[in-house]
């Protein structure tokens, strides 16, 4: 048995001296537009965001849509950190499906307040911190009053100082929970969280990205 302490969410990264608020897309759909084609905007080729938007869109929905972005020929990045970087340097002024806390923790440090970090809807979502306790722990209700603690206000607010976007959006006075208030969700969560693996393989088949062929090597 597997508990998850915290949750992760994906917004839209962009640069607001590069790209104005008006231009920034409010729907998922609208990084489809015309204008989002040729080298626009960023994504990252391990599709968490896409995984979570199969899990309140539907697969089907969410594989067509993968292979729609990739019909925009974006900018392919891999991890957060770097591609940040570039948005507040200006290389870059759009991100999809950036992971906010990442985002928002590259804005925190953004002196020149041009990164900004956008919840559209609906907002995908994903458990994540996942802990157990092994069978043979040697002292495993101190284990079990460990993570019972972390799922507490004041556990939950410990975790809140440090990463403040990657507590649980289940526990009502979290920093993540008042971000998500009101909104519709689409939560990669317990009922779907075991196909996760198998739908990243099927999104990233969707891209068409080109692969390594060994044999020329």
């Amino acid at each position: 048995t597997i508990v998850s302490i915290g949750s992760s969410i994906h917004a839209v990264g962009y640069n607001r001296k590069l790209l104005s608020e008006d231009k920034v897309p409010n729907t998922w759909d609208d990084f489809l537009k015309p204008e989002f084609k040729g080298k626009k905007f960023l994504v990252d080729i391990r599709p968490q965001g896409f995984a979570a938007l199969a899990a309140g869109l539907g697969e089907k929905w969410a594989l067509d849509y993968a292979s729609k972005i990739a019909a925009q020929e974006p900018v392919w990045v891999r991890g957060q950190t770097g591609p940040l970087t570039s948005m507040v340097s200006g290389v870059h002024s759009l991100f999809h499906l950036a992971y906010y806390h990442s985002c928002t923790r590259a804005a925190k440090k953004d002196v020149s307040g041009a990164l900004q970090c956008k919840v559209i809807e609906p907002v995908p979502g994903r458990l994540q911190e996942f802990a157990a306790v092994n069978h043979t722990a040697p002292h495993p209700n101190a284990s079990l009053l460990w993570l019972e603690f972390q799922a507490t206000p004041e556990g939950q607010k410990v975790i809140s100082n440090y990463e403040p976007f990657n507590t649980s959006i289940y526990s009502p006075e979290s920093a993540l929970a008042r971000v998500i208030q009101g909104k519709k969700l689409s939560m990669n969560d317990w009922n779907t969280l075991h196909n996760t693996d198998k739908f990243l393989q099927q999104v990233f088949k969707a891209f068409g990205l080109p692969k390594a062929d060994d044999a020329k090597r």
